[in-house]
Order: structure tokens, then C-alpha cells, then sequence
């Protein structure tokens, strides 16, 4: 479960998808979600995003969605058919969305990527080949990303904490071993 940002509303997961419950008046809404995934609000509480798979020629792909509370609408703002999308987090002024995309084409690996937080202006900041990259969590001012990579060459996998300058696109390795950073 998760409040979103004023505290006005519950969302969780449920057989049926994500219920949204609004707390003083107990009005209950349903967002069909075959992943059942939590949701992730946006920071003024008027958005939140979602991923979900969609079936594209026989295969699951996991799908990045936009739901407008006031509007009660959900949007599919993955960028075309050729990707999926794995993780996702708002920038903490909520006007952009960083996000873990794997390139179907592409046999392993996946990349983080940079969009406006309607899905537009979609660009991709790191190029790591033979790399998976996790758990996304954006600095308090905004400006960088702390994540996890995991070397696929590698074996055992062990995955290095980095930061990535989201103006620059400049990456440090922090030179320590982890997972589940967070600032």
C-alpha cells in the first residue's frame, strides 16, 4: 500500500488491479493492473504511474501507464513497441520520470532513460553494455540518480553503486559493492 503525497488516498494492489481508496468520503476506484505492481505517485498527488504488461506478438511486455486522478484516464506513454520498461521513478519536483527500458532488440541488458513527466522528450543517459541497472532513486535536489549496476560479464552477479548526473550525464561509480541504495 501506498498514501499519496496529501494523505487524501490509499492505493494497493488487489486481484482485480490497483484500488484506489479516497479515505474521507470512501469513494473506491479500481485500476485494472495484471501486474498488480504498487503504484507511484506523483508529487503533487495528481498522477500516478504504473507499469503493467501488455501482450505484443506472443510475448509479455512490461508497459509504463499514466493515470490522471481528476480525469480518471490511463495513458501508455512507452515510447513504441521495441521496448519495456522495468522500473520507474519521479524526479522529486515530479516534472520528470527516470526509467529502467530494455531494448527488445537488444538480447540482455537495459538502459536508463529520461522523459518529461507526460512521456515526451524520451532519452536515453547510460550505455552500458551487458549491464541491468536498479533500484532508481533520484537526489533531493533533483539533479542526480543513485542506482544499482549489475555486470552481466560478471558471475557471481554483484551489482556497484553509481550516480549519474541527470544534466551532464556524467556517471561515477562509487566504488562500493550494494544494493537498494537510497539518499
Amino acid at each position: 500500500p501506498r498514501w499519496s503525497p496529501d494523505g487524501d488516498w490509499l492505493s494497493y494492489a488487489t486481484p482485480e488491479g490497483i484500488r484506489l481508496y479516497q479515505l474521507e468520503n470512501g469513494e473506491s476506484r479500481v485500476i485494472a493492473n495484471i501486474l498488480g505492481a504498487a503504484a507511484m505517485w506523483s508529487p503533487n498527488g495528481k498522477t500516478i504511474l504504473l507499469r503493467d504488461v501488455v501482450i505484443r506478438h506472443d510475448q509479455f511486455v512490461t508497459q509504463l501507464f499514466l493515470y490522471d486522478l481528476a480525469a480518471e484516464t490511463l495513458v501508455n506513454i512507452n515510447p513504441g513497441e521495441g521496448f519495456e520498461n522495468t522500473l520507474a521513478a519521479w524526479s522529486p519536483d515530479g516534472n520528470l520520470i527516470a526509467v529502467v527500458r530494455r531494448d527488445l532488440s537488444v538480447t540482455r541488458g537495459d538502459q536508463i532513460w529520461l522523459m518529461n513527466a507526460d512521456g515526451s522528450n524520451a532519452r536515453v543517459l547510460t550505455n552500458d553494455a551487458d549491464a541491468l541497472h536498479g533500484s532508481l532513486n533520484w537526489s533531493p535536489d533533483g539533479n542526480y540518480l543513485l542506482y544499482e549496476l549489475y555486470a552481466l560479464e560478471a558471475f557471481p552477479f554483484a551489482s556497484r553503486l553509481q550516480v549519474l548526473d541527470v544534466v551532464s550525464g556524467e556517471v561515477k561509480d562509487l566504488g562500493i559493492e550494494g544494493f537498494n541504495p537510497k539518499w
